[in-house]
């Protein structure tokens, strides 16, 4: 590319979704085809076959980074959920002192 400057796009095709990425992807017709082949076998939706697949991937490719990842989510998911806890006890705390009594 001579005479061009390459930028990469600030913006990433990855979309939070709570504390999980949202990845949309493109397959060709018939490579999505045998996606769903593969996953009526299993009996499991395409969807839940991929992430599967691309878990499974991800643990023979990157070992031990992929059990930090598991760690990580794993903490991450209890902090979240702690904070649920938290939210829902202020909020019956605050309900029960607007209650007459």
């Amino acid at each position: 590319m001579h005479g061009r400057v390459l930028v990469a796009h600030k913006r990433s095709m990855a979309i939070r979704h709570g504390n999980k990425t949202y990845f949309q992807i493109l397959l060709d017709p018939h490579k999505a085809e045998l996606v769903k082949f593969l996953a009526k076998a299993k009996g499991v939706k395409a969807t839940s076959w991929i992430r599967t697949t691309v878990y499974e991937r991800l643990a023979d490719d990157c070992e031990q980074l992929y059990i930090d990842a598991v760690e990580k989510d794993a903490q991450a998911k209890e902090t979240a959920k702690q904070k649920r806890q938290e939210k829902f006890d202020e909020a019956r705390a605050l309900h029960s002192q607007d209650q007459p009594g």
